[in-house]
């Protein structure tokens, strides 16, 4: 996330991008809730689902680059720990992964896929810069197994690609 190839960095470019996607999605479904977890040698959650926009705003705001780490399958536990209680009729249970790193560290994505299968989550990757080969065949692996889309975005503007998506 240190990184400048996306301007004016990488960090910056995903708390723009989230603000966007925070402010697109929670006016537009009042019964949304959105959560934060932060993965890079180990996974923590950084705010739990909400619909307070404030409050999201000022999580990303604190948002900071740690470590070297790609912890993608902790992120992804965590994530799901967020999700796995919500038994409301129609909700739709989502986990957004926006990363820039390959995946070297951590228990190995793969492992998620079966409780994520069982509960119906959907998963959607965003990554953006370098991935390498061994990093995108365990996302097409785990969207082989439970629904998602896969963007990777190498230039331009993460927040343009995400809302093009939504």
């Amino acid at each position: 996330m240190r990184a400048r190839d996306f301007k004016p960095s990488r960090i910056a470019a995903v708390k723009k991008a989230l603000k966007g996607f925070v402010h697109e999605k929670l006016s537009k479904d009042l019964l949304a809730r959105v959560g934060i977890v932060g993965f890079y040698e180990y996974s923590a959650p950084i705010i739990d689902l909400t619909n307070s926009i404030k409050d999201l705003l000022k999580a990303i705001d604190s948002l900071r680059p740690l470590g070297s780490g790609t912890a993608l399958g902790d992120g992804i536990v965590e994530a799901y720990r967020m999700l796995k209680d919500l038994s409301r009729d129609g909700v739709k249970k989502r986990i957004l992964v926006i990363t820039d790193g390959t995946f070297n560290t951590g228990i190995d994505p793969r492992y998620t896929i079966s409780s994520l299968r069982l509960h119906n989550v959907r998963v959607d990757f965003f990554a953006f810069s370098r991935l390498y080969p061994t990093d995108i065949a365990i996302i097409r692996e785990i969207l082989r197994t439970v629904k998602g889309y896969f963007m990777h975005i190498k230039y331009g503007d993460l927040s343009k690609a995400i809302m093009e998506f939504l």
